[in-house]
């Protein structure tokens, strides 16, 4: 075995073990949040966040902690990168374009709920996002 060989091994296993503890700090965050713990779920995100920063799910989650704690300042970054990491989830595309609507930016906002519609028309998602666009 070369010693590039082994490197890249350890390498491999390292972002493997990266790509599960973001994962479980993220299942973490969900009890906490769901247990109304709204800052240890956002440590915990935090952490998820810093491990593997181009992984989606823990953004939007620090999203929605963040506009439960009442901050969309915070909250409004977090959904943008959400959904710059998964630009086809739909879920991240309502959160983004509700927050905006509820901030007063209707053009992006609109734009963004159209987008979850159209990638999920006949989930929740996508019936809330027709709800919130005011279509039948």
């Amino acid at each position: 075995m070369l010693v590039g060989d082994r490197d890249q091994g350890r390498e491999g296993r390292g972002i493997e073990a990266g790509t599960q503890s973001a994962a479980m700090l993220t299942r973490l965050a969900q009890i906490e949040l769901s247990q109304g713990k709204l800052a240890a779920a956002g440590a915990l995100l935090r952490d998820a966040t810093t491990l593997l920063p181009t992984w989606s799910p823990p953004w939007l989650l620090w999203g929605a902690v963040a506009e439960r704690e009442g901050k969309p300042v915070e909250a409004l970054p977090r959904y943008e990168k959400a959904v710059a990491l998964a630009p086809n989830d739909a879920a991240a595309l309502l959160h983004l374009g509700r927050l905006r609507l509820k901030q007063g930016d209707t053009a992006r906002g609109r734009r963004d709920l159209e987008e979850a519609l159209r990638l999920a028309p006949t989930s929740p998602v996508g019936r809330e996002a027709r709800r919130l666009l005011g279509s039948p």
